[in-house]
């Protein structure tokens, strides 16, 4: 496995977010997108983040200049089996932050100002996990699971 790492200094990150993509197409049709959510939500964050990417396939050319304008610590790491539970350790091996932010390439994070105050309340409540809500770009809600399974 290769990774690839910018140089951006995060010894004690309090969130990782854990990508995995599974091929350059994927990266250029949402990571790309992911990455300035991200790059927003420093801006506003009150808590230092780093991001893990686990790609199982090709990555872009420029993947390697694309991390490293990065205004907080990434890394990159080239696994080449499609296996996701897999995928999902290595990610979260790879993490250094206090909690994971499991993070699907495809949803966006409409409101990046709001995740510290969801950080903050996940901190606070006797929970293990805390879910988004997860709204279609019309803006109605989207629920995944089929209903007569409910």
């Amino acid at each position: 496995m290769e990774r690839l790492r910018n140089s951006v200094p995060n010894e004690n990150p309090l969130l990782s977010f854990i990508m995995l993509v599974k091929d350059a197409e994927r990266w250029n049709r949402f990571v790309v997108h992911r990455l300035r959510e991200m790059e927003k939500l420093a801006k506003v964050s009150p808590f230092p983040f780093e991001a893990i990417f686990v790609v199982n396939g090709s990555v872009p050319s420029d993947v390697r200049e694309q991390i490293n304008r990065l205004p907080f610590a990434a890394t990159v790491v080239l696994h080449g089996e499609n296996h996701i539970p897999r995928a999902r350790n290595i990610a979260a091996r790879e993490a250094r932050g206090t909690h994971l932010f499991v993070w699907d390439d495809d949803d966006a994070l409409r409101t990046p100002e709001a995740l510290p105050a969801f950080v903050q309340a996940y901190e606070q409540l006797p929970v293990g996990v805390l879910c988004a809500e997860l709204l279609r770009h019309d803006g109605s809600h989207f629920h995944p699971q089929v209903p007569e399974l409910m």
